[in-house]
């Protein structure tokens, strides 16, 4: 008896130490119980509108953003006919994925927030009161969730990425006020880094999203809407700033550069714990437009510098001016003709239209183009000496611009047309007599005057390197 009392102590005593081990293991640390106070909770969306790289403004044609918004002024409608007319009040949040800095993300976020208020401000033409931002900031939740049903492989790679996800701090404040990101870092290294590369491709776009919600505790309420963004999640396909190495483009994020974060912290009206940013009254600066300026490097090689500007005149239309000026001289300082030299001017104006969905301001992707051009040429080759008065060039072509970096284009252009131009044929002698003028000096090879060149194939040719300038307006 009396050893069996020893073991049932014993039990006991073992029993309770691994309940306090439990216990003390499930208990949140300080730092995961304040992450998980600051971690902004994702309501239940009646509609979801996402945002492509680099913008806090709506593209309607992107990721079928205008068939989601349809279908949510059709919910609202009905529900203010359930509330008897009474105008139902929403709210909305803005999130970002965590590319690039955690306070220009924080900012980020409240932008596109803005962006779908003033939206949903004109589609259903309701007071700015009816309408509340929750709250801005990372969509982990949504991360989280694609992880779990995407397929993610391999499982232990998934299960790792959740953990980190619930476990890990978002963020930490070091004493000089620099924002420090272990959840973000832990997922950077982990597996190498091979995750983070896939779900930056695949998922992440996902998570760069305005949602909206309707105000239940307001007293009128309708249906969740959960069901009106069918497919909302179904892979958004773009990619935002890339983090160039660590602790690269630390002003950065998704694409918004360090001299527009200065603004960002004015589009604050106030910020929650961990960053989550209020802006019901704050100002949106998006992009409407952006000059582009470029250079052809064919004819920078061949001998003519040249530039061209072009502005975007609509969604899918843009139109291109180009001047280039040869600069080639024509003697050396003997006077004697150079192998080969050229000297004129050369005018080009282009109509194109871009094929591609995004807004026409980011030019790139496949453009067809309808171009012409004037100009007048000397252009000498080893004795023969081409005068062209004037000439002209009408065509078409087929041109295709590759995005290097957010603001930096790499295009190839190929055109066909006619060209005609006046032109005569000769050979050009040097060290003319004072008193005499150079077209005595100019013997025609032919014995003809002046001739007419027809030609009709390829007249041009392009290698460019273009930079955008982008415009911004403040929407309110």
């Amino acid at each position: 008896m009396k050893r069996l009392l020893e073991n049932i102590v014993r039990w006991g005593t073992t029993a309770a130490f691994m309940a306090a081990v439990v216990l003390i293991a499930s208990t949140p640390t300080q730092a995961q119980s304040a992450d998980t106070q600051n971690a902004v909770t994702e309501a239940a969306p009646a509609l979801q509108v996402y945002f492509r790289s680099q913008y806090a403004f709506i593209e309607k044609s992107y990721m079928d953003n205008a068939s989601r918004i349809e279908a949510f002024v059709k919910e609202y409608r009905q529900a203010q006919e359930n509330a008897g007319g009474e105008p139902v009040k929403i709210k909305l949040q803005g999130f970002t994925s965590p590319d690039g800095s955690y306070d220009a993300n924080m900012a980020l976020a409240g932008k596109r927030a803005m962006a779908v208020k003033t939206l949903l401000m004109q589609e259903l033409g309701i007071a700015d009161s009816l309408i509340t931002i929750e709250s801005s900031g990372f969509a982990w939740e949504t991360l989280r969730n694609d992880i779990l049903t995407s397929g993610f492989q391999p499982e232990s790679h998934r299960d790792q990425i959740v953990s980190i996800i619930d476990n890990e701090v978002e963020m930490e404040r070091t004493a000089g006020g620099k924002a420090i990101e272990p959840r973000k870092h832990e997922l950077i290294v982990l597996n190498g880094g091979s995750d983070w590369a896939r779900m930056k491709e695949t998922l992440f776009p996902n998570m760069r999203k305005g949602s909206v919600s309707f105000d239940t505790e307001s007293g009128n309420t309708a249906q969740d809407g959960s069901d009106a963004d069918a497919g909302a999640n179904a892979g958004a396909s773009t990619t935002d700033a890339e983090n160039a190495g660590a602790g690269a483009a630390a002003t950065a994020a998704e694409g918004i550069t360090a001299n527009h974060s200065a603004d960002a912290a004015s589009q604050q009206a106030s910020t929650q714990a961990g960053g989550a940013a209020t802006l019901n009254n704050a100002d949106s600066t998006v992009i409407v437009r952006r000059l582009a300026i470029k250079t052809n490097m064919l004819y920078d090689v061949l001998s003519g510098l040249n530039i061209s500007l072009e502005f975007p005149i609509s969604r899918h239309f843009s139109i291109e001016a180009m001047y280039m000026q040869p600069w080639w001289g024509n003697t050396d300082s003997k006077m004697n003709v150079k192998p080969w030299t050229i000297k004129g001017y050369y005018g080009e104006l282009s109509f194109k239209y871009w094929f591609n969905k995004e807004q026409t301001n980011e030019l790139k992707g496949h453009h067809l183009f309808l171009f012409g051009a004037v100009g007048n040429a000397d252009v000498r080759f080893k004795g023969n000496d081409y005068q062209f008065d004037l000439f002209s060039i009408v065509g078409i072509g087929y041109g295709y611009n590759w995005a290097v970096a957010r603001d930096w284009r790499i295009g190839l252009d190929l055109g066909i047309g006619w060209f005609r131009g006046t032109y005569k044929h000769g050979t050009r002698m040097w060290g003319i007599p004072e008193g005499e003028t150079a077209e005595r000096w100019f013997i025609l090879n032919d014995g003809q005057g002046r001739k007419v060149l027809d030609w009709i194939g390829p007249v041009k040719a392009s290698v460019s390197v273009t930079y955008l300038i982008p415009f911004r307006k403040k929407v309110k």
